[in-house]
């Protein structure tokens, strides 16, 4: 949950998380499974329009830890990261999967290439990198890789210019 203000734009303020610590995942993940009603019943029509555009046809991804940080808080986040990491890592690679799974069921029925795949990480703070090197390397960077092979697989540009890890 978040404060709005009505008269000025500024970073959000957050009064509450509906995903608090680890105890919460299982129930939380529950809501994150790919389900295939959940996709518009005109899924070629969707697409269509964004083809016939002529502009270039952008795939965005989640970030693998800038979601988490939102559901959860950053320093809810900090401490899983720590406290729990397996979790953590569930939680990245739950995102990944779900990214992947709407690329494969979206960009298919697509008349034309990939342009670009675009996928953003907010992961420092004004004190340095909310996120050690050991657990980047072994959750967010294989999810993030998975991600951009999916990508390749279906992009108009070479895969050189795709950096997987």
């Amino acid at each position: 949950m978040q404060k709005d203000w009505k008269k000025t734009s500024c970073i959000p303020h957050y009064i509450g998380y509906t995903l608090k610590a680890d105890d919460d995942w299982p129930e939380y993940k529950k809501r994150l499974q790919p389900i295939l009603e959940r996709l518009p019943e005109d899924i070629e029509g969707h697409v269509r329009h964004p083809e016939d555009s002529g502009l270039p046809i952008v795939v965005g991804t989640a970030s693998m830890m800038g979601w988490i940080r939102n559901w959860m808080g950053v320093e809810n986040m900090s401490y899983l990261m720590y406290d729990d990491p397996d979790c953590y890592g569930d939680m990245v690679m739950t995102l990944a999967d779900l990214t992947c799974w709407v690329i494969d069921q979206v960009v298919p029925k697509m008349k034309t290439k990939l342009d670009l795949g675009f996928g953003w990480e907010d992961i420092c703070g004004k004190n340095g990198p909310l996120v050690g090197p050991y657990i980047f390397d072994k959750y967010v960077a294989p999810a993030t890789s998975r991600c951009a092979t999916s990508w390749k697989s279906m992009a108009s540009i070479s895969s050189a210019s795709i950096p997987t890890g």
